[in-house]
């Protein structure tokens, strides 16, 4: 059975789409939505009456709960759908806008383009594109701010495919990266220094 995820699916149109996909498909139809300004339960209303559709408040910039939601469902074409909607590099009137659509939605559909490609047994594809947005350089339109969130997670894929060198050099770049974190996130960064020693032991034996 083919699963299809709806970004900004309580929107007007987004809504409208999803009650095409369940008159359409068999498919089984997850929203995921902010609900905020645009996107409202009421839009959804007869869709959500459907056992094969169902609606998750929150943000597609959540890394953890996109995790969660591509380890639950097989989305096989998502890598195509946050390809689609990649944003095209314009001039626009306002530099306010233009900065966080093209540098913060790329970076999020490029993190997306990734974690579709670990969902569907593409470690190294997935591996590539953390290894572009974690570059800082001219040269791509990707990476003009360096999240952490990305070492982390390219440490993690790295340290999955064996390449134990690598992951452990991400690993430290991470902690080193966030040890002036809140508390919060401590737990993570010392996460992260215990992988990286376990990969040094291990690339050691």
């Amino acid at each position: 059975m083919q699963h299809v995820l709806v970004t900004g699916g309580a929107g007007f149109i987004g809504s409208n789409f999803v009650d095409l996909l369940l008159a359409e498909t068999g498919a089984q139809v997850v929203v995921l939505d902010r609900l905020t300004y645009a996107g409202h339960v009421e839009s959804l209303e007869e869709a959500l009456a459907s056992s094969r559709c169902r609606l998750v408040e929150g943000d597609i910039a959540d890394v953890a709960l996109l995790d969660a939601l591509f380890e639950r469902e097989p989305y096989a074409e998502a890598e195509q759908a946050f390809l689609a909607a990649e944003p095209t590099l314009k001039a626009f009137y306002s530099v306010a806008f233009a900065l966080p659509t093209l540098i913060g939605n790329n970076h999020v559909l490029r993190d997306g383009v990734a974690r579709a490609k670990v969902a569907t047994g593409d470690v190294d594809g997935a591996i590539r594109i953390y290894r572009d947005l974690i570059t800082v350089g001219i040269s791509s339109k990707y990476n003009a701010f360096l999240d952490p969130r990305y070492v982390l997670r390219l440490a993690e894929l790295l340290d999955e495919a064996g390449e134990l060198d690598e992951a452990r050099e991400q690993y430290l770049r991470f902690a080193d990266l966030w040890r002036d974190a809140d508390s919060r996130f401590q737990p993570m960064v010392e996460r992260a220094r215990d992988r990286a020693a376990r990969s040094g032991d291990a690339d050691g034996q």
